[in-house]
């Protein structure tokens, strides 16, 4: 199981003990960093073989991590988009645009979609 937390981690645990013991927790055998979450829920999913798991960011960017490896493996900026009641372009760094939502396609362990906290919406694929 991976969780994400609001200190910028995530977390691998393993639950062999706590699944056959309820009175025992998991064991957290792994940590991973390099995106940012503070305040926003982020979004966060694995691939479905398991082996990836891409979190949002509130830098306004995607985190790609491979299970073995504790620091991000891809990054994919949003880029820049137009403010919905202005229509100004807002900066990549606008601290208040975030990546909201992740999930893969159940079916290809290698695209990914990903929506920000604009509604904007893209289709990845890791290559």
């Amino acid at each position: 199981m991976v969780t994400a937390s609001t200190d910028s981690t995530l977390r691998l645990w393993s639950l062999k003990d706590a699944l056959s013991n309820p009175h025992t927790t998991g064991i957290a055998i792994r940590q991973y960093s390099g995106h940012t979450n503070e305040k926003n829920f982020v979004g966060m999913d694995l691939n479905c073989n398991g082996e990836y798991f891409a979190c949002g960011s509130e830098s306004n960017s995607v985190y790609g991590y491979f299970w073995k490896v504790p620091k991000p493996v891809v990054v994919q900026k949003f880029g820049n988009a137009n403010d919905s009641m202005t229509g100004e372009e807002v900066k990549h760094e606008d601290p208040s645009v975030f990546v909201s939502s992740i999930t893969w396609r159940r079916t290809a362990p290698n695209i990914l979609l990903a929506a920000n906290s604009q509604g904007r919406v893209k289709v990845m694929e890791l290559v």
